[in-house]
Protein backbone atom coordinates (compact mmCIF):
# COMPACT_ATOMS: atom_id res chain seq x y z
CA UNK A 1 0.00 0.00 0.00
CA UNK A 2 0.62 3.56 -0.76
CA UNK A 3 1.43 5.94 2.30
CA UNK A 4 1.20 9.87 1.03
CA UNK A 5 3.35 11.85 2.83
CA UNK A 6 3.50 15.78 3.23
CA UNK A 7 6.31 17.46 2.33
CA UNK A 8 5.23 20.87 1.58
CA UNK A 9 7.62 22.35 -1.34
CA UNK A 10 7.02 26.13 0.20
CA UNK A 11 8.70 24.84 3.35
CA UNK A 12 11.45 23.14 1.34
CA UNK A 13 11.62 26.48 -0.92
CA UNK A 14 11.23 28.45 1.81
CA UNK A 15 8.00 30.49 0.43
CA UNK A 16 5.05 29.23 -1.20
CA UNK A 17 5.23 28.49 -5.17
CA UNK A 18 4.96 32.13 -7.14
CA UNK A 19 2.19 32.00 -9.89
CA UNK A 20 5.17 32.80 -12.08
CA UNK A 21 6.67 29.91 -11.80
CA UNK A 22 3.72 27.47 -11.91
CA UNK A 23 2.71 29.07 -15.27
CA UNK A 24 6.01 28.46 -16.24
CA UNK A 25 5.82 24.86 -15.26
CA UNK A 26 2.15 24.24 -16.96
CA UNK A 27 3.30 23.47 -20.41
CA UNK A 28 5.80 21.04 -19.76
CA UNK A 29 3.76 19.13 -17.39
CA UNK A 30 0.09 19.35 -20.08
CA UNK A 31 3.24 18.39 -23.22
CA UNK A 32 4.23 15.41 -21.09
CA UNK A 33 0.57 13.68 -20.67
CA UNK A 34 -2.15 14.54 -22.75
CA UNK A 35 -4.59 12.18 -20.06
CA UNK A 36 -4.09 14.80 -17.39
CA UNK A 37 -6.15 17.75 -16.78
CA UNK A 38 -3.62 20.76 -17.38
CA UNK A 39 -4.73 24.57 -17.44
CA UNK A 40 -3.63 27.62 -17.31
CA UNK A 41 -4.36 28.75 -13.77
CA UNK A 42 -6.80 31.73 -15.29
CA UNK A 43 -8.64 32.27 -11.74
CA UNK A 44 -8.43 36.25 -10.47
CA UNK A 45 -7.09 34.46 -6.42
CA UNK A 46 -4.35 32.65 -6.09
CA UNK A 47 -3.38 29.99 -3.30
CA UNK A 48 -1.16 32.82 -1.21
CA UNK A 49 -0.16 28.68 0.44
CA UNK A 50 -1.07 25.19 -0.18
CA UNK A 51 -0.84 23.89 3.80
CA UNK A 52 -4.51 24.17 4.05
CA UNK A 53 -4.71 21.98 1.33
CA UNK A 54 -2.27 19.60 3.43
CA UNK A 55 -4.45 20.02 5.85
CA UNK A 56 -7.60 19.07 4.17
CA UNK A 57 -5.74 15.40 2.70
CA UNK A 58 -5.04 14.64 6.48
CA UNK A 59 -8.62 15.24 7.11
CA UNK A 60 -10.02 13.67 3.87
CA UNK A 61 -7.10 10.40 4.63
CA UNK A 62 -8.35 9.78 8.00
CA UNK A 63 -11.97 8.41 6.69
CA UNK A 64 -10.35 6.05 4.88
CA UNK A 65 -7.55 5.21 2.51
CA UNK A 66 -9.81 5.18 -0.68
CA UNK A 67 -11.20 8.27 0.12
CA UNK A 68 -8.23 9.73 1.08
CA UNK A 69 -6.60 9.01 -2.24
CA UNK A 70 -9.87 10.57 -3.97
CA UNK A 71 -9.87 13.71 -2.33
CA UNK A 72 -6.02 13.94 -3.32
CA UNK A 73 -6.64 13.61 -6.68
CA UNK A 74 -9.51 16.07 -6.29
CA UNK A 75 -6.86 18.45 -5.01
CA UNK A 76 -5.02 18.25 -7.70
CA UNK A 77 -7.71 18.46 -10.81
CA UNK A 78 -8.91 21.57 -8.57
CA UNK A 79 -5.78 23.38 -8.49
CA UNK A 80 -3.95 22.36 -12.14
CA UNK A 81 -7.02 21.96 -13.85
CA UNK A 82 -10.00 23.87 -12.65
CA UNK A 83 -7.82 26.82 -11.23
CA UNK A 84 -9.46 26.52 -8.13
CA UNK A 85 -8.13 28.01 -5.09
CA UNK A 86 -7.19 25.31 -2.58
CA UNK A 87 -5.81 27.66 0.26
CA UNK A 88 -9.74 28.52 0.82
CA UNK A 89 -11.25 26.31 3.41
CA UNK A 90 -14.79 27.08 1.27
CA UNK A 91 -13.34 25.38 -1.32
CA UNK A 92 -11.30 22.48 0.51
CA UNK A 93 -15.00 21.51 1.26
CA UNK A 94 -16.73 21.04 -1.59
CA UNK A 95 -14.13 19.50 -2.74
CA UNK A 96 -15.11 16.85 0.16
CA UNK A 97 -18.66 17.17 -0.94
CA UNK A 98 -17.58 15.95 -4.53
CA UNK A 99 -15.22 12.90 -3.38
CA UNK A 100 -18.18 11.72 -0.91
CA UNK A 101 -16.67 12.85 2.04
CA UNK A 102 -18.93 13.02 5.44
CA UNK A 103 -19.04 16.54 5.24
CA UNK A 104 -19.28 16.82 9.28
CA UNK A 105 -16.79 14.87 10.22
CA UNK A 106 -13.95 16.74 7.36
CA UNK A 107 -14.89 20.09 8.43
CA UNK A 108 -14.89 19.14 12.42
CA UNK A 109 -11.66 17.15 11.91
CA UNK A 110 -10.77 20.54 9.71
CA UNK A 111 -11.10 22.85 12.41
CA UNK A 112 -9.42 20.59 15.27
CA UNK A 113 -6.59 21.08 17.09
CA UNK A 114 -3.28 18.74 15.45
CA UNK A 115 -3.99 18.94 11.49
CA UNK A 116 -1.41 21.49 11.02
CA UNK A 117 1.04 20.12 13.75
CA UNK A 118 0.64 16.74 11.85
CA UNK A 119 1.24 18.25 8.29
CA UNK A 120 4.28 19.83 10.14
CA UNK A 121 5.54 16.54 11.99
CA UNK A 122 5.32 14.70 8.90
CA UNK A 123 7.50 17.39 6.94
CA UNK A 124 10.08 17.19 9.30
CA UNK A 125 10.29 13.40 9.26
CA UNK A 126 10.97 13.77 5.49
CA UNK A 127 12.83 16.59 5.52
CA UNK A 128 15.36 14.98 7.66
CA UNK A 129 16.48 12.48 5.23
CA UNK A 130 15.55 13.71 1.85
CA UNK A 131 15.99 16.37 -0.42
CA UNK A 132 12.90 16.57 -2.60
CA UNK A 133 13.35 18.18 -5.79
CA UNK A 134 9.30 18.44 -6.90
CA UNK A 135 6.50 16.51 -6.57
CA UNK A 136 5.69 14.24 -6.90
CA UNK A 137 8.66 12.26 -4.84
CA UNK A 138 9.03 8.48 -4.54
CA UNK A 139 10.46 7.01 -1.21
CA UNK A 140 10.92 3.51 -1.30
CA UNK A 141 10.82 0.78 1.44
CA UNK A 142 15.16 0.38 1.12
CA UNK A 143 15.02 4.08 1.70
CA UNK A 144 16.06 5.46 -2.09
CA UNK A 145 14.36 8.38 -3.22
CA UNK A 146 12.96 8.98 -6.71
CA UNK A 147 11.69 12.25 -8.35
CA UNK A 148 8.81 11.91 -10.89
CA UNK A 149 11.15 9.18 -13.49
CA UNK A 150 9.01 10.55 -16.21
CA UNK A 151 9.60 14.30 -16.54
CA UNK A 152 11.85 16.16 -18.06
CA UNK A 153 14.59 18.34 -16.75
CA UNK A 154 14.10 21.88 -16.39
CA UNK A 155 16.27 24.84 -15.80
CA UNK A 156 15.59 27.62 -14.01
CA UNK A 157 16.92 31.43 -14.15
CA UNK A 158 14.93 33.72 -12.30
CA UNK A 159 11.66 31.75 -11.81
CA UNK A 160 11.66 31.24 -15.23
CA UNK A 161 12.21 27.76 -17.93
CA UNK A 162 15.31 28.33 -19.62
CA UNK A 163 16.17 24.82 -21.18
CA UNK A 164 13.90 21.83 -21.44
CA UNK A 165 15.82 18.60 -21.42
CA UNK A 166 14.26 15.61 -22.99
CA UNK A 167 11.15 13.55 -21.86
CA UNK A 168 11.62 10.20 -21.31
CA UNK A 169 8.82 9.08 -22.24
CA UNK A 170 5.30 10.76 -23.29
CA UNK A 171 1.59 10.07 -22.32
CA UNK A 172 0.65 6.55 -22.13
CA UNK A 173 4.43 5.48 -22.72
CA UNK A 174 5.03 6.51 -19.21
CA UNK A 175 2.93 3.91 -18.07
CA UNK A 176 5.69 1.26 -17.51
CA UNK A 177 7.71 3.61 -15.95
CA UNK A 178 5.60 4.06 -12.87
CA UNK A 179 4.41 0.30 -13.02
CA UNK A 180 8.26 -0.88 -13.07
CA UNK A 181 9.09 1.93 -9.77
CA UNK A 182 6.19 0.63 -7.83
CA UNK A 183 6.44 -2.98 -8.37
CA UNK A 184 10.03 -2.77 -7.48
CA UNK A 185 9.21 -0.83 -4.78
CA UNK A 186 6.29 -3.45 -3.53
CA UNK A 187 8.98 -6.24 -3.73
CA UNK A 188 11.52 -4.51 -2.03
CA UNK A 189 13.97 -4.54 -5.40
CA UNK A 190 15.16 -1.11 -5.77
Amino acid sequence: MLAWKALPLEWVNHRPTPRPVLEAEWWPAALHDARALFKPYSADTYPDSTLPAFEAAVCASAQGYEQGLRYDLALREAYFGRSLDISRQDVLVRLAGETGLNLIRFERDLNASGVAERVRAEYEEGAAFLAPQGSPSFVLPNGKQVFNPATADLTFEDDRIVAVGAMPCVGAGCDGEYRHLLDNALHARV
